[in-house]
């Protein structure tokens, strides 16, 4: 059977699109609705997640609606114009291939909140942890990667204020331990200590006299031994006096035993008599 002149050539088409109208509707008000919960996350300061698969599912029926409905048309057309492409479907497609543009750029900067947040963590973390090298590190990445300068500089700061708390502690901790081995007259360990974190720590001023201190604090147990040697000798205490002399021992060089010889050997003899007469009586 013929058509009627002015019937359309598809009765379905008209149907077609209508229920195509229903299904994208349908998709456009429920990414409508997670488009404004994600709204209101991003304004109770959460994640804009739900913000992005909002655009996301609006996107999807905007774009995809049209070329359902282009291609829909033209198949019911192709039997008249098989070779002939339809200028509304030229068009159609270059209206989405905008919107893609748009919906890519919107992507874009959802990914660019999401990895300043994950900056930030990492930052913290590094802070935490005190791995402020590498904190520092990302620092600089904030600053020049996303133009934070201002949270990049408060960030340096406060590694700074903390690394210098670090090292001041550390540097407590090392004097404490040398003062602790100059306490047990250890006085060789506690010179390589001393050593050790002028070399560590060669800008700090609290470590510049440690060699010294050493130096100082061994000279002085050595004079004090000497006052007490002397005191014990003038007083005859010869038990006292021979303890004090074998300490005396590893402190004088021969040039500085050489006052004391005449009274080290009364000492000497004082101690021989002294066990000959215990020898005797047993």
């Amino acid at each position: 059977m013929s058509q009627a002149p002015g019937s359309p050539k598809n009765p379905g088409t008209g149907s077609g699109d209508g229920w195509l109208t229903v299904q994208f509707l349908t998709l456009y008000l429920v990414g409508l609705l997670v488009l404004v919960g994600g709204a209101l996350d991003v304004r109770d300061h959460k994640s804009p997640v739900l913000l992005g698969l909002g655009v996301v599912a609006i996107m999807i029926p905007l774009v995809g609606f049209p070329i359902a409905r282009a291609l829909s048309r033209s198949e019911a057309n192709a039997s008249a114009s098989p070779s002939a492409l339809d200028p509304q479907v030229v068009e159609l497609l270059q209206s989405i291939h905008e919107r893609l543009l748009i919906s890519d750029n919107a992507k874009r900067i959802i990914h660019r909140e999401q990895d300043l947040i994950a900056l930030r963590r990492a930052i913290r973390e590094d802070i935490d942890r005190k791995a402020y090298d590498a904190a520092v590190v990302l620092t600089q990445q904030l600053a020049q990667n996303y133009g934070y300068l201002e949270e990049a500089e408060q960030f340096r700061q406060e590694i700074n204020t903390l690394r210098a708390a670090a090292l001041d502690q550390k540097i407590s901790n090392d004097i404490t331990r040398i003062d602790s081995l100059l306490e047990l007259h250890d006085w060789e360990k506690a010179a390589y200590e001393a050593a050790r974190v002028q070399r560590t720590h060669p800008d700090s001023p609290r470590v510049a006299g440690l060699a010294r201190r050493v130096r100082e604090a061994r000279e002085g147990f050595k004079q004090d031994l000497e006052r007490q040697f002397l005191e014990a000798s003038a007083r005859e205490e010869i038990e006292r006096a021979m303890e004090l002399l074998k300490q005396l021992d590893k402190y004088l060089t021969p040039e500085e035993a050489a006052p004391f010889l005449e009274m080290a050997r009364g000492v000497i003899g004082k101690k021989r008599e002294n066990l000959g007469v215990q020898f005797k009586l047993a």
